[in-house]
């Protein structure tokens, strides 16, 4: 076969440094994809269609595949190809195998120790956060919750994903800055949580870069992206990761161990770049409310029943703390103390409680949002401008 040209990571797609194992059906994907080890496509079953590649697989031992039928440009394979009587490999371009030389690129790292840093931040669901560039020590992320990077360099030592619905933004023209932005965290947990996304605005996916660098044990180092969407960079030498159900990628993924398929995809980043095409995704909305570190600080250590912002004009977060659990009602009310909406009526938590209010149709001006318990009869004003934003 013709020869495949890497000069360096940001050549690939997907690159595992010990193995890359594929599970169709997966969709059309686009890119070289690279394993430093073996490559496995594995299947419970002749699906109906074709499992493609529009690109290169290169494998630096042994290339098995069962119950697949697999169609890529080219495949280039240091070891064998182990076929069963199920399957098929197709290449449109060439094929060589028990190749002398298989020019792998260097594997790119994630070399940062653990930072001294007290700084602990935590999303209460529901919940947009700007975080500025520097050390944390910890970041719990809950239902529905969004963290803002922009750009610069950001030390987390553990990043903790919660609940599902979890977006990370990689805005590189935020807050009067323009840049690429460098996420890198030690322990990241992502705890089988689904529906994460990873946007990145106002920039290119490949200057969105996420390094993992995980304990020095492999076998804990763990992440799944489980009917995602992945628009940056994820550098994790030490980490099997593993991409299912419809997750979409359009970045790269760089990892001790990769196990791709159920229906997902990805698409080279670099040549959407090049052609001057970021994705445009109905998920990437505006933020509705941004809060800061300080914002969230002075939440968090009030007791009071308070909304932020306020007044508002699309919608707000209520917010109060409780010492205990215990029954109660959150519930909205207009100017002459008709309720319009119950937030909430059973068991409210000990600790942060947060609701959303936005409702459609509603007229400008003063509500009123009530908060009772048995140990509490609070009321706090609300003043809604539909023209805010």
């Amino acid at each position: 076969m013709g020869a495949v040209v890497i000069n360096n990571y940001d050549d690939l797609t997907l690159y595992g440094r010990t193995n890359v194992k594929f599970v169709p059906p997966f969709a059309l994907c686009e890119g070289t994809v690279v394993s430093g080890g073996r490559m496995e496509f594995r299947a419970t079953s002749i699906n109906d269609g074709s499992n493609t590649i529009r690109g290169d697989i290169i494998s630096n031992e042994h290339l098995y595949i069962d119950y697949s039928n697999i169609y890529v440009d080219n495949a280039m394979i240091a070891g064998n190809l182990y076929l069963d009587d199920y399957s098929n490999l197709i290449t449109y371009g060439g094929y060589s195998d028990n190749s002398d030389c298989i020019p792998l690129p260097e594997f790119p790292t994630a070399n940062f120790s653990q930072v001294s840093s007290s700084t602990n931040v935590i999303v209460p669901a529901r919940t947009t956060v700007y975080l500025r560039p520097g050390n944390y020590n910890r970041i719990d992320l809950n239902l529905n919750s969004r963290v803002i990077f922009s750009p610069g360099t950001y030390r987390i030592n553990t990043l903790n994903f919660l609940a599902n619905n979890i977006i990370l933004y990689f805005d590189q023209n935020y807050n009067n800055t323009q840049g690429s932005i460098n996420v890198n965290v030690i322990n990241f947990n992502t705890n089988n949580t689904r529906f994460t996304r990873f946007l990145t605005l106002n920039g290119l996916i490949g200057n969105s870069i996420f390094r993992h660098k995980g304990s020095s044990n492999l076998n804990l180092n763990k992440i799944s992206f489980d009917n995602a969407i992945i628009e940056a960079v994820i550098i994790a030498p030490n980490t099997e990761v593993t991409i299912i159900n419809s997750t979409r990628l359009f970045g790269g993924i760089y990892a001790n161990k990769i196990v791709f398929g159920s229906n997902s995809m990805f698409q080279y980043y670099k040549l959407l770049d090049e052609a001057g095409i970021v994705p445009k995704l109905p998920v990437s909305e505006p933020y509705d409310y941004v809060f800061t570190l300080e914002d969230l600080n002075q939440i968090n250590n009030s007791s009071e029943l308070t909304a932020f912002p306020n007044p508002f004009g699309v919608k707000t977060l209520i917010s109060f703390n409780l010492e205990e659990e215990e029954f109660g009602k959150v519930s909205i009310s207009d100017m002459t103390g008709k309720e319009i909406l119950v937030l909430k009526d059973g068991i409210l938590n000990a600790g942060l409680n947060t609701f959303s209010f936005e409702q459609e149709n509603l007229s400008a001006g003063v509500y009123f949002c009530t908060l009772r318990t048995k140990s509490r009869n609070e009321m706090y004003k609300l003043i809604y401008l539909p023209d805010k934003r």
